[in-house]
């Protein structure tokens, strides 16, 4: 099983790697687009959240009617940053976590990581709709790790 901070730091490496292009079917570095590394980091970064949503709510079912719509939230933000471009493979993560408040926490710190990382590609993002976009993706994240610590 893989360890809570392996998972975060696998996450992290992966919004990393996209933003240079290495996950097929985004927008990569010599792509014309001069926002192709902003929108790869943030589908990396989009379908790592969703892989954890969809580990802790296989773990943890009781808590699925809560957190399905965030990771539904997260599926239309990949949609709206990939278009027709395609997305990244998506992840399957196995989580360690003891308890539905662990997991909460494991999400509460994932989602908090997400939003600090749309606000940079909002300073990053070369075109004004993208960073509209990133912000309203970051606030819904702010949101999510908001709620995730009233998780019990």
């Amino acid at each position: 099983m893989i360890q809570r901070r392996t998972l975060l730091a696998g996450f992290l490496a992966g919004t990393a790697l996209a933003a240079v292009g290495c996950s097929s079917g985004i927008p990569v570095i010599g792509s014309t687009d001069p926002d192709a590394e902003v929108k790869a980091g943030t589908a990396a970064s989009e379908a790592g959240l969703i892989a954890i949503y969809d580990s802790v709510i296989e773990a943890f079912p009781a808590l699925g009617k809560d957190l399905t719509p965030f990771r539904d939230q997260h599926s239309q933000h990949l949609s709206a940053i990939v278009g027709d471009g395609g997305a990244p493979a998506s992840a399957n993560v196995t989580i360690d976590v003891a308890s539905q408040l662990d997991a909460a926490r494991l999400l509460r710190r994932a989602e908090r990581q997400a939003a600090k990382l749309r606000v940079e590609g909002c300073v990053a993002a070369r075109d004004a709709s993208l960073s509209e976009l990133l912000s309203v993706i970051g606030s819904c994240e702010a949101a999510h790790a908001t709620f995730l610590a009233g998780v019990r």
